[in-house]
Formats: C-alpha cells, sequence, structure tokens
C-alpha cells in the first residue's frame, strides 16, 4: 500500500466510520439520560456504550498508524508502542532492527498486530511484566509477546481485537498463534518475507 492510498484510507475511516461511531455513541448517551428509560435497559445500553467507545479507539489507533507508516520503521514503532501501552510496567524488549522498505504491507500489519497484543494487556490482563521480542531468520520475522498477567485472552477480548489480528496475520500468510493461562499469557507471530533487511 504506498503512501498516498494509505493517507486516503485513513481520511475515508476518518469521515466515514469514524464519524458514524461517534454519531452512534451520542445517540446512546441521549437515551441513557432520559428518566423514563428502564433500570434493565440502561445496563445492556452501557455495555453497548463501552463496545462503540473500544471500536471508536481502535478506529482512531488505525488511522493514527496509517498516517505515521513508512514502511521502514517496524522496529521503532513496535518499542515505540510497547513504551505507550506498557507505561508503569515492567517492559523488557529485545528487538532486533528490521526493515522492511519494500514491503509496506506486511510492516503495517506487524506492527498493528503487536499494537492489538500489547493494548489487550493494557487493558485485560492486570500484568507486571511484559516481554517483547522482534528478530528475523531465514526471511521469517518472529514477534514474541509475554505478559505474567491473568490469562484469559479468549474470554475477555475475542470479540473485536484477538480475532481481527489472527485474520491480519493469516493475510499476509503468517500465524498468530496465542497460549493464555491464569500466569500469563503468550503470543507469537510468525510472517514470512522475503524483503527483510537486518542492520
Amino acid at each position: 500500500m504506498s503512501r498516498s492510498q494509505r493517507i486516503h484510507l485513513a481520511q475515508e475511516l476518518h469521515d466515514g466510520i469514524a464519524q458514524d461511531l461517534v454519531g452512534l455513541g451520542y445517540s446512546l448517551d441521549l437515551l441513557l439520560a432520559q428518566p423514563d428509560t428502564p433500570n434493565s435497559t440502561r445496563a445492556g445500553l452501557r455495555n453497548l456504550r463501552f463496545s462503540i467507545t473500544d471500536l471508536l479507539e481502535r478506529v482512531r489507533g488505525e488511522i493514527h498508524q496509517l498516517h505515521r507508516a513508512n514502511g521502514v520503521a517496524v522496529s521503532q514503532e513496535i518499542i515505540d508502542s510497547a513504551k505507550e501501552f506498557c507505561e508503569g510496567l515492567t517492559l523488557e524488549m529485545e528487538v532486533s532492527h528490521i526493515s522492511l522498505e519494500n514491503d509496506e504491507e506486511i510492516a503495517y500489519g506487524i506492527i498493528q498486530i503487536a499494537r492489538e497484543l500489547l493494548r489487550n494487556i493494557a487493558v485485560h490482563a492486570h500484568a507486571s511484566h511484559v516481554h517483547v521480542n522482534l528478530a528475523s531468520q531465514n526471511d521469517v520475522i518472529t514477534l514474541i509477546i509475554r505478559d505474567d498477567g491473568i490469562g484469559g485472552v479468549s474470554k475477555t477480548t475475542h470479540r473485536f481485537g484477538i480475532v481481527g489480528a489472527k485474520s491480519r496475520a493469516a493475510n499476509l500468510g503468517g500465524t498468530l498463534a496465542i497460549n493464555s493461562l491464569s500466569t500469563g499469557t503468550r503470543a507469537e507471530l510468525v510472517i514470512p518475507t522475503s524483503h527483510v533487511m537486518n542492520s
């Protein structure tokens, strides 16, 4: 995907689905503010409102990354994302410098999957330690993210993010395997590519 295509897609997302979600959230807020709305209905409306807020944050994140992604900064983007989402946690990173200047689609996909995994840790895991490892060998990029949280990824985050991340990995010809236990979660992303350059 070229830079001009990314910018166009970002604008379409902003003017389309993002604005639609804002409007839907506002409509729900009006319903919640009505004094004759039954309490039993309010609980469902609040849950729906939280889901819309969650989706809107994800769309805005996608828009931001579409503007930023340049195809060559995979390593730095993952470092920045880990620091962003794991602020206040003990963070260990082993991140090799990887250049994907000839395959922006894979670069963007890896960044987005990493952000989704890190975001899930920040929101759901209740972890204190996070370890991020990014490496490449024999034209295969491997990203491993581990935490010492409460696990339960399939129960708490399968609605939106994990399904989307696995689908994105498959579309790139790779796999995303997640092992979630009560002692923590380990996610391993494997993406084959013939364009990787190490330095």
